[in-house]
């Protein structure tokens, strides 16, 4: 797969995102924040990690569902345009399958992997874990704006 970084300059690019969120991008992102754990730029993947915080929280007491998919996505956008040389993506179609809840002050691991890096989009896929345990996937197509 071609990719447009090196491992050091997507480790760089990854953290400058995360060290930026909460400025760039309202109050969700400072609300739900995500910590860098590894990228592997040859394989195509980056893990983060978030702790999932009481304000998340659904009716039920649980991660809200529309909160996990906004981290997957997030995380696959982040990885989406390591692939592009940076250049802005955005997501154009996604789907994410929830397979067991989420508690509030659980630490979720997050990892995202690139399947196919064309020319106009990206296919990215990721997966929500806690505590070894599969909760969240996510399959998405990232579109190149420029």
């Amino acid at each position: 797969m071609a990719y447009h970084v090196s491992q050091e300059r997507m480790e760089e690019l990854v953290w400058g995102e995360l060290n930026t969120r909460g400025e760039k991008g309202g109050e969700i992102c400072s609300m739900l924040t995500l910590e860098f754990v590894s990228c592997d730029v040859e394989e195509g993947e980056l893990v983060l990690r978030h702790t999932v915080p009481q304000s998340a929280a659904n009716p039920n007491g649980n991660l809200h569902g529309g909160i996990i998919a906004w981290l997957l996505d997030s995380t696959m956008g982040m990885l989406s345009r390591c692939y592009t040389g940076y250049e802005m993506t955005v997501t154009m179609d996604i789907h994410v399958s929830f397979l067991r809840a989420i508690h509030i002050g659980d630490e979720m691991i997050l990892k995202g992997h690139i399947n196919h890096s064309g020319r106009q989009t990206v296919n990215v896929c990721a997966e929500a874990y806690v505590n070894g345990k599969k909760c969240a996937t996510a399959d998405s197509i990232f579109f190149r704006t420029k």
